[in-house]
């Protein structure tokens, strides 16, 4: 059975992406990788994604400047935030 999901999948790191991307597509998931932020936003640009699973902290186009274009450009998307950072505040931020 083939799952018709499309998961924009965004981090600055490459072996995160390709891992999780692996990770997936074991689930039949159609995953597209977006490596940075700014990546991601020409991503969305371009594409409509049934899920976007967003790493927050990334160097130049950090995840809540993602967030921030999502919402600027009413992309009706649901979202999942991903963060390594244990301050609440920093998390709660993205919402």
């Amino acid at each position: 059975m083939t799952n018709n999901s499309k998961i924009l999948l965004v981090d600055d790191e490459p072996g995160m992406l390709a891992s999780s991307k692996d990770l997936l597509e074991t689930a039949e998931y159609e995953v597209v990788i977006a490596q940075g932020g700014k990546a991601a936003i020409e991503k969305l640009e371009q594409d409509e994604f049934d899920l976007v699973l967003l790493d927050m902290n990334m160097p130049e186009v950090n995840g809540h400047m993602v967030m921030e274009f999502i919402n600027d450009k009413l992309i009706k998307v649901a979202v999942v935030v991903l963060s390594g950072d244990f301050d609440f505040n920093s998390v709660a931020r993205a919402f």
